[in-house]
C-alpha cells in the first residue's frame, strides 16, 4: 500500500460491531494497531490503540462507512504518508 486504500470491507448488515488487529511493515519499520468500530444505519464509531511500534511507521489507520446507503459497507482504510507498506489484518465480527 503506497496511497490511501480500502483494505477490508463488511456489509454493514453482517454485524453491528468489529475488531481488527493490523500490522504495518515495510521490512525494516513496524506497527501493530487494534481498531474496534461499531455502527447503526447511519454512522460508525471507532477507536485504535497502536499496541506495539518499531521505528517509524507513518500509516494512519482509519474506519468509515457508507451511512445510510442500502447495501453499505464498513471500512478498514489505510493511509501511508510515505513509503510502501505490506498490511495484514484478523477480523473478529461481534
Amino acid at each position: 500500500v503506497s496511497s490511501y486504500q480500502n483494505i477490508d470491507s463488511i456489509s454493514d448488515q453482517a454485524s453491528r460491531a468489529v475488531m481488527w488487529l493490523v500490522s504495518v511493515s515495510d521490512g525494516t519499520n513496524f506497527k501493530a494497531v487494534e481498531i474496534a468500530a461499531g455502527w447503526d444505519s447511519d454512522s460508525v464509531n471507532y477507536y485504535v490503540t497502536e499496541v506495539s511500534q518499531i521505528g517509524s511507521a507513518p500509516v494512519n489507520i482509519s474506519v468509515n462507512n457508507s451511512a445510510g446507503v442500502a447495501g453499505g459497507f464498513v471500512n478498514l482504510v489505510a493511509t501511508p504518508l510515505s513509503g510502501t507498506w505490506t498490511i495484514k489484518f484478523i477480523r473478529i465480527i461481534v
